[in-house]
């Protein structure tokens, strides 16, 4: 109800209710307490202020009942009509991020991440891109000190915009956080163990200059453990994804977050009671999302790909991807299929190759399982951008001797577009790279080196090439 009041000679009354309803599917009406009318308040967002409005949880930008067309509402330079350039965005909205463009060009000499001093290791969690800079999740570790989770900000190519910053102020050891970009503010989840020495799962939010917008929001509270936790921003919330003991068995659980950090719904178990499931990995089309996470069958270790509509709920079995084998896997959304890839690893260590399959939003195989690095005696640790038809991966693997990170470009299909091309090149171990890809055309990659003789994270960056126009005829 709605009810305004009138006061006249100090003496106020209520005026009579009024009910707020509303007959638009993409607006509700809201109560104006000051006035006591109803007021319209859009059900989408334009949190990037280009004028056009994400759709709906479950639709297609642009479809009837989507209540929005905006194919990105994190980037202002994304929208539809839009010029297409060579800057990192799908200004046009037709599905594809700087059509035609190539990537692989010169990398920059890589950036240290760690800014204190007295800092002996440090190692990347995710990167992300948001506002004109780069964020850093990592941990860092002092001198006879437990790891704590920090945040570093970057501009495209070499700046820096905001100093090491703890993710939390608790005075207990954290780990780097998992990083989302909503548009107009960052997103962070991790795990610390301030409450009894176990590890839960935190949420918390940040503006682009690094100032904590919210006070740490605790998600889990299971008996035992919940550890790597997932987020990613989707049509208007954030959906977090991690493994907990709770029951017998380990299991991965999801959660819906609104932009506070408040729960929509109920935490669910995605994963089934009777399979021990962890290392949970997140993707989103704008009609479902695609978990990945490791199974433990009998004494292997195997990788399942469960399909979820916009509630979590399931679209189907889990889809079990491989057997065996399997470590670090990832997903990513490439138009509406996923691309799902991980690390191979043997009984002595890591494997000589990383895999990957291809899957449309129904659960079929398209391409794969197929080896998308191959060539080096060991590889292990990558990661991928998606450009919309094609995806761009990054890897350490020994091709040249010791462990260095390369990039290509993959297609829908799976066959090279840009081959293999060097990143790194120092005698010391690089690996475990992090990618994440500006509005500015450039990539932005953190890693983990032992260089200095101790283990640091570093960054660097490499960019968006026009294509050659076509010879007049």
């Amino acid at each position: 109800l709605c009810r305004a009041l009138t006061c006249e000679a100090e003496v106020c009354v209520a005026l009579n209710p009024v009910v707020c309803t509303s007959d638009d599917p993409c607006a509700d009406s809201v109560c104006e307490p000051a006035t006591g009318s109803c007021v319209a308040a859009p059900k989408t967002r334009d949190a990037d202020r280009d004028g056009h409005r994400s759709p709906l949880p479950g639709y297609h930008p642009g479809e009837p009942g989507s209540c929005g067309d905006d194919c990105d509402d994190t980037r202002a330079a994304a929208y539809p009509g839009g010029t297409e350039t060579c800057d990192g965005s799908d200004n046009d909205c037709d599905g594809v991020i700087d059509n035609g463009s190539i990537f692989l060009g010169p990398s920059l000499p890589s950036v240290r991440l760690v800014a204190a001093s007295n800092h002996v290791s440090s190692a990347r969690r995710s990167l992300i891109y948001g506002d004109g800079s780069f964020f850093a999740g990592y941990w860092a570790q002092e001198v006879e000190d437990e790891p704590h989770g920090y945040l570093g900000g970057f501009t495209p190519w070499g700046g820096r915009t905001l100093a090491e910053w703890p993710v939390t102020q608790a005075q207990a050891p954290s780990f780097g956080p998992s990083l989302a970009w909503n548009g107009d503010a960052m997103a962070a989840v991790w795990t610390d163990a301030r409450v009894d020495d176990n590890y839960e799962v935190f949420f918390s939010s940040f503006s682009a200059r690094g100032d904590k917008l919210i006070a740490d929001v605790r998600v889990t509270t299971a008996p035992d453990f919940s550890l790597h936790p997932e987020i990613l921003f989707d049509q208007g919330r954030y959906v977090v994804a991690f493994d907990d003991r709770r029951e017998k068995v380990v299991g991965v659980y999801g959660q819906l977050l609104d932009l506070q950090g408040a729960p929509l719904g109920e935490q669910l178990l995605l994963s089934g009671f009777s399979k021990a499931a962890e290392y949970p990995a997140l993707a989103a089309t704008p009609t479902s999302l695609g978990l990945v996470y490791t199974v433990l069958h009998g004494d292997a270790v195997g990788l399942e790909l469960q399909l979820l509509d916009k509630q979590l709920g399931a679209l189907g079995p889990p889809i079990l991807v491989t057997d065996s084998e399997v470590h670090a896997p990832a997903v990513t959304a490439v138009g509406d299929s996923f691309l799902v890839t991980w690390d191979v690893y043997r009984d002595d260590g890591p494997g000589d190759a990383i895999l990957g399959a291809m899957y449309d939003g129904g659960g079929n195989l398209l391409a794969g399982p197929v080896e998308l690095a191959s060539g080096a005696a060991y590889a292990r640790s990558h990661s991928l951008v998606s450009f919309g038809d094609r995806v761009l991966m990054v890897w350490a693997d020994t091709y040249d001797g010791n462990y260095e990170l390369y990039a290509k470009v993959l297609g829908i299909d799976l066959t090279e577009r840009e081959p293999r091309h060097r990143l790194t090149d120092d005698p010391a171990v690089t690996i475990a790279p992090y990618a994440a890809l500006s509005d500015q055309g450039a990539i932005g990659v953190v890693f983990d080196d032992w260089r200095l003789g101790q283990h640091n994270a570093y960054m660097l960056e490499f960019g968006c090439v026009p294509s050659p126009s076509p010879p007049l005829l």
